[in-house]
């Protein structure tokens, strides 16, 4: 009865912790949807050449597998050189904009440019004596001058694009000649166009300035846009407007064309399954490679498509989170803490909990090993959930706000051990001893582990792998699904089974080695498990197959290497 209360409190955590851990699988099974997109700029200058037309090259894409595509904001300048724009009278210099007089191909593009540029500042802007309806005149100067002032988005290739069935992503940047409340204006009139799927922001300003954000924020909403957050260098508008659109926001991923030169087809294929299986993004930005041409592009896109159906992912919007809720205090500023201590202390209980041979004395030694590896994996295994729970939310789902402090914690939760296994006593006798020259080297080597296992703990640069290693990353990727962490596997695992094995040696007298220094070093494997779960923005299902193979191929592993070490010193022997 003395311990009823603590049951009772540990039977409510588990429950809620279940609850939220089941609702997130769920999610993460029903988020199949992937929207392939491509640069409108990019797509035309590639396919320039060919001499199509813009509704030839929306149906080419189409087939080829898009469903979304980027458009960037219109200037005269694009125009002009689309053969949309031209002038009445004659230019003063070789630049067609150097002119009075301008003649467009509609009258609603004229409109537009009319309302745009005067929005921007061009108040001497009048609707040309020769054709009202299509013609603009400036009365001090020439249109050079506005050459690359934003007109806003081409709503016509936006009608045509709604018609193939593609999404239409818009380009925005901030724009010097465009106040507050001409914003407003703009955003009150739709943006002149009609209802577009996402907003892309661009720069680091916010178009309007940062006083406009509740504006975007409630046009948003209101219209269900999406905004692409792209994991790498992202823009800091967009990680603005992320923080009070969590629910609108979508992880994104984008190859730049110069590193593309570099990859083959079956690594960039790989790149882009990553990308969408392991960090969750459901917006692919596809770049032309700087030796591409238009049909090799298209063949790309198709490629792609089809490798991720054959996966199991469906080409449409992604589904709409109304049940992502807005961020209540405590899951901003306290429960990270929480979740940071949790991520320190939990391989701390698991050793302190799970190092105990109580219980396993009518087993082998091999047998008694394996017994505590896996009871202290699973407690473990359960820190790391509960910490899950703690941290979660829907800015770190994004990566928004991301679980800080992960190296910290690998490296304290890490040295904690060491107090774990030993008495002050024998740290103070350890301290006390001459260093010798292997002594040095052992720690030389021991600290090149850690240290390298700290620094890969995060997105480390891809300088930090070799040839070699991504080779057998992706050879493991393509067998197992999911790649397994190497300081698990092939590092944290393998010795610390060796390490208990040795110490189990010990304590039956039968070597003289002392194995807590392997089972220190072994706990990096423990460690690792916490981190793969602090990477809140991976799906909860990829998180538990890294650990399972990891944990399968260290336990073979291990095994080899205890059975080595049986040879020489054999349970019956004397």
């Amino acid at each position: 009865m003395k311990h009823l209360g603590l049951w009772i409190i540990l039977s409510v955590v588990a429950g809620v912790v279940t609850v939220q851990l089941h609702a997130r699988w769920r999610e993460e099974q029903a988020n199949n949807r992937v929207l392939l997109a491509v640069d409108w700029s990019e797509c035309r200058d590639l396919a320039g050449r060919e001499g199509h037309a813009d509704n030839e090259l929306i149906a080419s894409l189409k087939t080829s597998g898009v469903t979304a595509i980027v458009l960037p904001a219109l200037t005269l300048q694009d125009l002009v050189s689309h053969r949309r724009v031209w002038p009445t009278t004659r230019p003063a210099s070789g630049d067609l904009l150097d002119t009075e007089h301008l003649h467009f191909a509609s009258r609603s593009l004229s409109e537009q440019a009319y309302r745009e540029l005067s929005r921007r500042g061009a108040q001497d802007l009048r609707w040309s004596a020769l054709d009202r309806e299509l013609g603009l005149a400036r009365t001090h100067g020439s249109f050079l001058a506005l050459k690359d002032v934003e007109i806003g988005f081409d709503g016509d290739l936006i009608n045509e694009m709604t018609i193939h069935g593609l999404a239409a992503i818009l380009r925005v940047n901030a724009d010097p000649w465009l106040d507050f409340q001409s914003m407003k204006d703009s955003l009150n009139e739709n943006l002149g166009l009609p209802p577009v799927t996402g907003i892309l922001f661009n720069s680091d300003d916010l178009p309007g300035g940062i006083e406009a954000m509740p504006l975007w924020c409630s046009w948003i909403r209101h219209h269900g846009a999406l905004e692409p957050l792209f994991e790498f260098h992202a823009s800091r508008a967009a990680l603005q407007m992320a923080h009070g659109l969590a629910a609108n926001t979508y992880r994104s991923h984008s190859i730049p064309a110069l590193e593309l030169k570099d990859l083959s087809a079956d690594q960039e294929i790989f790149r882009w399954h990553r990308a969408v299986l392991e960090r969750s993004n459901r917006i692919l930005l596809m770049h032309a490679s700087p030796s591409d041409s238009w049909p090799g592009f298209l063949k790309k896109i198709t490629s792609l498509r089809m490798d991720l159906a054959e996966q199991g992912w469906i080409f449409k919007l992604p589904r709409n989170r109304v049940y992502w809720n807005d961020i209540s205090r405590l899951q901003r500023s306290v429960y990270p803490w929480l979740a940071f201590l949790l991520a320190i202390v939990t391989p701390w209980t698991a050793l302190w909990q799970g190092y105990s041979w109580t219980g396993f004395a009518r087993l082998s030694w091999v047998e008694a090993s394996y017994a505590v590896f896996l009871r202290m994996t699973l407690i473990t295994l359960i820190g790391a959930l509960v910490m899950t729970v703690l941290a979660q939310n829907p800015e770190t789902r994004l990566e928004i706000t991301p679980f800080r402090g992960i190296k910290a914690a690998f490296l304290l939760s890490w040295l904690g051990c060491i107090f774990i296994l030993y008495s002050r006593e024998e740290i103070r006798m350890v301290l006390s001893q001459y260093v010798r020259r292997w002594d040095i080297v052992l720690a030389a080597v021991v600290l090149a582990i850690v240290g390298y296992s700290l620094i890969r703990s995060g997105n480390a640069s891809a300088a930090w792998k070799s040839a070699a290693e991504q080779g057998l990353r992706d050879r493991l990727e393509k067998l197992l699904w999911v790649r397994p962490r190497f300081k698990e596997f092939a590092l944290g695992h393998p010795i610390l089974l060796v390490g208990l094995y040795l110490d189990h040696l010990a304590r039956r007298a039968r070597i003289r080695w002392d194995g807590r220094p392997w089972i220190v070093l072994g706990m990096i494997g423990q460690v690792s498990i916490v981190n793969t779960f602090c990477h809140l923005h991976s799906p909860l299902g990829l998180a538990f197959f890294r650990m399972f193979n990891g944990l399968v191929l260290g336990l073979v592993i291990g095994f080899v290497l205890i059975q080595s070490i049986s040879f020489l010193v054999p349970e019956d022997g004397a």
